[in-house]
């Protein structure tokens, strides 16, 4: 999609690295934590938020 750069860089860093490591590098929310030096909590946080505005962005429907 043309648009997922675009996307991308509208999200803040934590949530661009939490997007990549956890869905881009498939690794864990542990390990991802791990790595970005805050809590699992955290990093769902960050890549639910990341997810909703690419989302939104994208024009991504819930059923596609």
């Amino acid at each position: 999609d043309p648009g997922l750069v675009p996307a991308l860089r509208s999200l803040t860093a934590r949530q661009r690295t939490a997007v990549w490591l956890i869905h881009g590098c498939q690794w864990s929310y542990r390990a991802a934590a791990e790595a970005m030096g805050v809590s699992v909590t955290a990093v769902g946080t960050h890549a639910s938020r990341a997810l909703e505005r690419l989302r939104s962005q994208l024009e991504v429907t819930a059923d596609a």
